[in-house]
């Protein structure tokens, strides 16, 4: 064959021997360099001439190519589940070690000369091919570290045009004098290595701590098939995090902490929070899931920036932002139980597309909401119900009763279109704006200014109240079936 999808196999190697892969290795999309196989056979010797003497042994054949195959690469490492889970533990904490001494990194250099009238910071013109090599780099790169040199000592880098400020990398700065120096920028950047770990289960005296830049770490299917878990008896805000994340520019995949583990007689509840460090803006996690106080930081410390890109991610309660956290990343396909993305006191700024909470309290209860949100649903006590203050941009959004912002205590300024809310929706001091929404019995309670478009009331569930400063209603039917024009 020519190239085999490793995610179409179970397994590389088993009681009945070992898979020999020739070819191309693709894993989630990433051509996998394999390891040497062995070398060819000598060729035949030739056959005997007819009669008479014997002819001459035909000549040695050629040694064959070497044969390609394997997972593990020049920055790649595979570990199996083909132990007790403990014994899998250690080999893949001994795997991550070994990812880690295969990242690699390269440095550029780029120089030119400048004139200075003494300085810390080097200006570099608008149109000038280093400045744009600099912003190329640091910004569509992935923010790369660049060390700026002038005159054998460390500068600032400015470019007022673009507002960017790039730091070298160490602190202390040296004026540069009056006079014409060469000016070395070095632009370091780095491959990431990948660490592939087969499913199954593995079990970790403590917390795995996923803590270096630029090593990712994936399940061979790229599913949520990898168990991690510690054995900690802890539960809830008292539980040590079966994983925890401290890198940034990672990508993590099909990792789980919330599962259950049969030893043949019992079965045990291993369901361990799996914690971020914080504000890992390039952080990327797919098909992850986690117990009660996940994707944020651990049980019972302070809330921290949740920054990054999350897809297809699950969490049990108390998800994607406790107590006091910025919720500020990208959220796909996420879903939590309850009390999630955002619940007290937190600042939900992020984006949420395809989000569910299962039950109640999801996206900001009592905290202040002002995100973008896409197709998402919650039920009871939802977006922002409570203190806080609700200014997002909610899309064709579903809150169950007194969500949006109830009680007349959180102001109302977003805009929400084709929005629905049970009992006692958007019941505030309202100034937002609405476009086809639905409410229900107590629904846009006070109506200060804000201005609402072809909304309805459920039938039976009463009228719209009387607007102020400003407000208005625009072609709205109440639960009387009537027109509301305001």
């Amino acid at each position: 064959m020519s190239q085999l999808k490793v995610n179409s196999i179970e397994s590389l190697s088993g009681p009945t021997g070992t898979i020999n892969i020739v070819g191309e290795i693709v894993v989630n999309g990433t051509p996998i360099a394999g390891s040497a196989g062995p070398a060819g056979t000598d060729g035949t010797d030739g056959a005997n001439g007819a009669d008479g003497a014997n002819g001459a042994d035909g000549a040695t054949g050629a040694t064959g190519p070497a044969g390609t195959g394997g997972i593990s690469g020049s920055t790649v490492v595979y570990v199996s589940a083909d132990s007790d889970p403990a014994t899998n533990g250690i080999a893949l904490q001994n795997a991550y070690n070994a990812a880690k001494a295969l990242v690699k990194t390269n440095t550029s250099q780029n120089s030119f000369t400048q004139n200075f009238y003494g300085s810390i910071e080097v200006y570099v013109s608008y149109n000038s091919a280093i400045r744009d090599s600099l912003i190329k780099t640091y910004y569509i790169g992935g923010y790369n570290p660049v060390e700026i040199i002038v005159n054998g000592s460390p500068a600032w880098y400015t470019s007022g045009m673009m507002g960017l400020n790039i730091s070298s990398t160490i602190d202390m700065m040296t004026a540069i004098p009056e006079g014409t120096f060469v000016i070395t920028a070095n632009i370091t950047t780095y491959t990431n290595s990948t660490l592939i770990v087969a499913p199954g289960y593995y079990q970790t005296a403590d917390t795995f701590n996923i803590d270096e830049n630029y090593v990712d770490v994936t399940s061979l299917s790229g599913n949520t098939d990898v168990f991690i878990y510690n054995i900690s008896l802890g539960d809830g805000m008292n539980a040590v995090p079966g994983l925890y994340i401290t890198a940034n520019y990672v990508t993590i995949t099909g990792i789980s902490t919330a599962n259950e583990i049969t030893d043949g007689m019992n079965t045990y509840n291993k369901s361990l929070p799996l914690s971020i460090g914080d504000n890992l803006s390039k952080l990327t996690m797919i098909n992850c899931s986690g117990g009660d106080y996940s994707y944020q930081q651990k049980p019972g410390q302070p809330g921290i920036i949740i920054n990054g890109t999350f897809i297809n991610c699950k969490a049990s309660n108390y998800g994607f932002g406790y107590n006091g956290c910025v919720v500020s990343g990208i959220f796909n396909n996420c879903e939590s139980l309850s009390s999630s993305f955002g619940y007290y006191n937190c600042i939900v700024s992020g984006t949420f597309n395809n989000c569910k909470v299962t039950s109640n309290n999801g996206f900001g209860y009592g905290s202040t909401v002002s995100g973008i949100f896409n197709n998402c649903v919650s039920s009871d006590y939802s977006f922002c119900c409570g203190w806080g203050s609700l200014s997002g941009t909610f899309n064709n959004c579903v809150g169950g009763d007194y969500s949006w912002g109830r009680d007349g205590i959180a102001p109302i300024s977003g805009e929400f279109f084709n929005c629905k809310s049970g009992i006692g929706g958007w019941y505030s001091s309202n100034h937002g704006t609405f476009y086809n929404c639905i409410g229900n019995s107590g629904s846009f309670g006070l109506l200060n200014g804000a201005k609402l478009y072809h909304c309805i009331l459920r039938p039976g569930q009463g009228t719209f109240p009387t607007v102020s400063n400003g407000g208005r209603t625009f072609y709205c039917i109440d639960g009387a079936l009537q027109t509301n024009n305001q």
